[in-house]
């Protein structure tokens, strides 16, 4: 018989196993006897410790334009944060708090991420993140010609947030409307 209490009164359960309803964490104990040819044996402890999730990672959602650069997402959290490119965890992508890669395309993409005790080995809920890479069209811009000496016509450019640069490396900066 299993008993919840060490003066072994009002058995919760009879047989060789005994599956209990626990609903927080924490550790309890349990004690179990066995009777033969009508005589009782020595109760036998057992302990069952539940322990508590992790929290899920801290994250937020990212904006990044399509550049040189590679997009860097981040997680905090304390112990192993595991990410993955499906919402069923099936592909794991990377591990750790920072996440590293060049994106090929523009567009909306969910990653999912878990945290994990490795002393407990219990998971976290899972935390989403959404990143969302754009790269913005080439503004409309016509070539112009002028006699020297003559008046020459301003540079046009339609699109938004136009800014003007003097080399192709786009770092001197010389105008913006």
């Amino acid at each position: 018989k299993w008993y919840n209490s060490t003066i072994l009164s009002g058995s919760i359960a009879a047989g060789t196993s005994y599956t209990p309803a626990v609903s927080t964490a924490g550790v309890y104990a349990y004690f179990v006897t066995q009777r033969v040819n009508n005589c009782n044996s020595p109760a036998a402890k057992v302990t069952l410790t539940i322990y508590a999730l992790p929290v899920e990672p801290l994250v937020s959602d990212v904006t990044h334009c399509a550049s040189s650069q590679a997009a860097v997402l981040y997680a905090g959290g304390t112990k192993v944060i595991q990410w993955y490119s499906d919402s069923l965890l099936l592909s794991s992508i990377n591990t750790g708090n920072l996440y590293s890669f060049n994106v090929g395309s523009e567009g909306i993409f969910d990653y999912y991420l878990t945290q994990s005790d490795p002393i407990t080995t219990c998971v976290s809920n899972t935390a989403k993140l959404t990143l969302t890479h754009y790269r913005p069209a080439t503004p409309v811009a016509l070539d112009q010609s002028a006699c020297f000496g003559s008046n020459v016509a301003p540079l046009t450019a339609s699109g938004k947030n136009i800014r003007w640069f003097t080399d192709a490396q786009l770092s001197n900066l010389v105008s913006t409307n």
